[in-house]
């Protein structure tokens, strides 16, 4: 059997069985992840009227696109997510400098 990628190891964690390219996976989903766009998503999530994340322990925030900040709405969207971030007393919050997303998260054993 040739190597897993990255991809068919997550995959395959996740549904409990081997992923192979090709495949439709059913994955329990353990970890969600976004950036500072998550100001965005801040919105919605206080409209449908959400107390609290489901799990803090498997929500990661950080900042990689619009640092440091280039205007004032993006300024007050990173305030916005680290007031949530307080609020909600998530610990998997990586501020700025910290790396790309989609690199802090296998770097920083969020993922396998």
């Amino acid at each position: 059997m040739a190597a897993m990628t990255f991809a068919q190891k997550v995959l395959s964690k996740a549904s409990g069985k081997e992923a192979y390219p090709g495949d439709i996976v059913s994955a329990k989903i353990d970890l969600a992840m976004s950036h500072e766009n998550a100001a965005l998503v801040l919105r919605s999530f206080k409209e449908i009227g959400a107390k609290e994340v489901w799990d803090p322990e498997k929500i990661v925030l950080l900042f990689d696109h619009r640092i440091p900040a280039n205007t004032t709405k993006a300024a007050e969207g990173h305030q916005s997510v680290r007031n949530f971030v307080r609020a909600e007393g998530l610990p998997n919050f990586y501020d700025m400098r910290e790396g790309i997303c989609h690199q802090v998260l296998p770097e920083k054993g969020h993922v396998l």
